[in-house]
């Protein structure tokens, strides 16, 4: 029996407080599913420095294929410390066509 690969195109886990350990299995699944070209992950305001240049860095992988990648919600200092870093792989994903990078909307009540 040979290994299935898997065909996932599109992973979206927007809002589930996914913190900075919880971005090793995506960074996984973002280099080595060539398959993956959507990853929301929006609205997850437990994302630090460390989990969002682990993203940025996979993203830049040869491996990844995103061509729609969405990142809203953690601090904005946390998105101010990772930006350059996102610049630099925005720059090397040569199919990426979608990106946002967007800090934690003040809501006025």
């Amino acid at each position: 029996g040979g290994g299935r690969r898997c065909a996932v195109e599109s992973l979206r886990l927007r809002g589930i407080n996914m913190a900075a350990e919880d971005a090793t299995p995506i960074v996984a699944i973002m280099t080595r599913v060539p398959s993956l070209t959507v990853l929301d992950l929006s609205d997850n305001p437990m994302l630090t420095v460390a989990g969002l240049r682990q993203i940025a860095d996979a993203l830049a992988h040869r491996g990844c294929r995103l061509r729609t990648l969405r990142v809203s919600g953690a601090g904005r200092k946390a998105i101010n410390a990772a930006a350059d870093r996102f610049s630099a792989a925005v720059m090397r994903n040569g199919a990426l066509l979608d990106f946002t990078l967007e800090t934690t909307r003040r809501r006025n009540c």
